[in-house]
This record gives C-alpha cells, sequence and structure tokens, in this order.
C-alpha cells in the first residue's frame, strides 16, 4: 500500500496520512514540546518532539512519500522563520532516519489546486504613503485568514470524518500529492 503524508510545516503544524484510495488514516498535530532555548536570555521555544513523529511515521515510512511544505523565511519576522527552520529540520532529520521519500511544497503550489480561486492583494508600487501601506497590511493578513477558512471548508468537505483543530493543510497537502501520484 501506498500513503502520502502530508506536513504542514511548524510547531503549530499538523500531518495527515492519507493512503493510495484517499482514506484519512490519520490525522494530528505535529508532536511538540516547550525547551528552554539556547540563548543566553532564559526563553522557552517549542521543539519538534523527535521521538514521537519517529514513532507516528513509523509504520508508514517505507512506502510512504512525505510532502513537506517549505518552510517561511522572511528576515523581518526572524523569530518565526528560525522556528520554522528549526522544525524543517528536526522532520528532515526523522525522514531520513526513517528512509522516507521526501519532496518540499511551497503553499500556492497546492493551495492553488486545492482551494477556491480568490483574487490576492496586489503589491503596492514605490512610493506609497504610510496608511497606504498599512491599509495593504491588513488586507494582506485577511487574505491569509481567507486561506485558513478556505483549507478548513474544503478539508471538512473531503474528510468529513476528521476533526481538523485550525485548517486542513496538511490534508489537503496530502491530498493534492495523492491526486498528482507523487
Amino acid at each position: 500500500m501506498k500513503y502520502f503524508i502530508g506536513i504542514d510545516n511548524g510547531v503549530t503544524g499538523s500531518i495527515c496520512i492519507l493512503d493510495e484510495n484517499g482514506n484519512c488514516l490519520e490525522y494530528f498535530p505535529t508532536p511538540v514540546q516547550k525547551t528552554l532555548n539556547y540563548t543566553k536570555a532564559k526563553e522557552y521555544v517549542n521543539r519538534v518532539t523527535v521521538r514521537a513523529l519517529a514513532e507516528m511515521l513509523t509504520p508508514y515510512a517505507k512506502t510512504a512519500t512525505v510532502i513537506l511544505e517549505r518552510p517561511m523565511v522572511n528576515p523581518l519576522r526572524w523569530k518565526a522563520s528560525i522556528s520554522a527552520i528549526r522544525c524543517d529540520e528536526a522532520t528532515r532529520g526523522v525522514l531520513e532516519a526513517l528512509g522516507t521519500k521526501l519532496i518540499y511544497v511551497d503553499s500556492r503550489e497546492w493551495q492553488t489546486p486545492m482551494l477556491p480561486k480568490r483574487k490576492a492583494v496586489a503589491r503596492l508600487p514605490k512610493g506609497s504613503t504610510a496608511e497606504e501601506k498599512k491599509i495593504n497590511k491588513a488586507a494582506k493578513a485577511a487574505f491569509k485568514t481567507e486561506t485558513k477558512s478556505l483549507s478548513l471548508m474544503v478539508a471538512n468537505r473531503l474528510f468529513p470524518t476528521i476533526d481538523f483543530k485550525k485548517d486542513g493543510d496538511a490534508a489537503l497537502i496530502a491530498e493534492w500529492a495523492r491526486r498528482n501520484n507523487l
């Protein structure tokens, strides 16, 4: 049996395992633990619980394709970027140890065919006023919220027995991979 494992990267992400017939076998949040950060300042961060992730994926590892959403890297959101990269590296290490096939995907690549069409927020031209920038930033935040809502709606329609918590991204990533026979 072939399996498709969609992973919405990040410490607040989720993981969905589909079989080749499109049946959702498992859906769970990425296992994380709060640990003391390595920096001098006393600060806690969420990190992937590697052993738990390996135990969850082991039954499917040899015949699965994992589709992992590429981590967000944005110098303006430094802490979030570091968290995403840390999560990606831990996940990748587990997959390498299990010998599982890994494919990276950009969010737009799976969202375009899986979510209903909508207009993106346009980029502002150079020289835009502070007020225009503020409005544009709010529009981009609303667009992202709408994407999560649409993801949840579509995932609930495709997999009505699964209790998706915040969005259905992992399930839609796995279903996109299954439909494309990756």
